[in-house]
């Protein structure tokens, strides 16, 4: 019955697609195509990165990490990683007790053998018995200048959190052949936004791998760095619907100053105010 049961979840083309083996044919390019869907990235404002303990666990990473958060001049001189011992009472809170109990116990055991992966408020820990027999993972550990006292990822700013977010892009992606940010310049400098930009055109330059994103920053509308039919606008109609037009059918000229313009609603998707408003009026009402 549960077999059953998942199986009704399942659409037809994903079954026929997993279980295509050919090389050709036309099972074959229903599993190009749900591979194509399979692999896009999608990130939302709200989206966290799941592989913080394990970049803190990868020398590569960490030194990856590194030498980006420096560029972009967050304050942070190098990531590091820091063994930690599992605090199971804290951290399976929001779990069921007996599902949290069967966890302790299936991690104790497998743990003596090898390290293994676990998932909870979607980080991944990678847990290990240190000599002591304490289940330990590696914690991502930032330091700004002070090895002796070093900050936790929680004590840094949106806009750093941000960015740990956004980095693993530069570096898993080698599949993806489209990304989708929603709020990409989400609590980031606007020349941070853009340098994070061109650093991902160079990651990408010789492969086919789309970058979409919405964005409330005037400043990126600038045709050094966007070519015109990069560049999209999106205005609410009256019947509150949305009209999704290119800033290419305007033509142009390529020395144009497109933030000015955009702001003086030269191209129109700008909010529109009330000039008969007033605050005070409100109050008495």
């Amino acid at each position: 019955e549960n077999m059953s049961e998942a199986y009704k979840r399942k659409t037809i083309l994903s079954d026929i697609a997993l279980r295509a083996n050919e090389k050709t044919g036309i099972f074959a390019e229903i599993r190009k195509v749900y591979e194509w869907f399979e692999d896009i990235i999608i990130l939302f404002p709200s989206s966290k990165y799941n592989g913080l303990n394990e970049v803190a666990a990868d020398k590569d990473k960490k030194m990856f990490f590194s030498s980006i958060m420096s560029y972009f001049d967050t304050g942070i001189e190098s990531v590091e990683g820091e063994s930690q011992q599992m605090d199971f009472d804290k951290i399976l809170d929001n779990i069921p007790r007996d599902e949290a109990e069967k966890i302790k116990i299936d991690i104790s055991n497998a743990a003596n053998e090898h390290p293994i992966m676990f998932k909870v408020d979607e980080q991944v820990f990678e847990l290990r018995k240190d000599e002591n027999g304490n289940i330990v993972y590696n914690k991502l550990m930032l330091n700004h200048g002070n090895a002796n006292d070093m900050f936790d990822y929680n004590d840094e700013s949106d806009g750093t959190k941000r960015l740990f977010d956004l980095i693993p892009l530069f570096y898993e992606n080698r599949r993806v052949s489209m990304i989708l940010i929603d709020e990409i310049d989400r609590s980031l400098h606007t020349n941070l936004t853009r340098k994070f930009l061109e650093l991902f055109y160079e990651v990408v330059e010789d492969r086919d791998c789309q970058l979409i994103a919405t964005t409330h920053d005037s400043n990126l509308l600038d045709l050094e760095l966007l070519r015109q039919d990069e560049i999209w606008f999106v205005e609410r109609q009256d019947d509150h619907s949305s009209k999704v037009f290119s800033l290419n059918k305007f033509k142009e000229r390529f020395d144009k100053k497109i933030d000015k313009e955009y702001l003086i609603g030269r191209y129109g998707a700008i909010p529109i105010f009330d000039d008969n408003f007033v605050l005070e009026e409100i109050y008495e009402e």
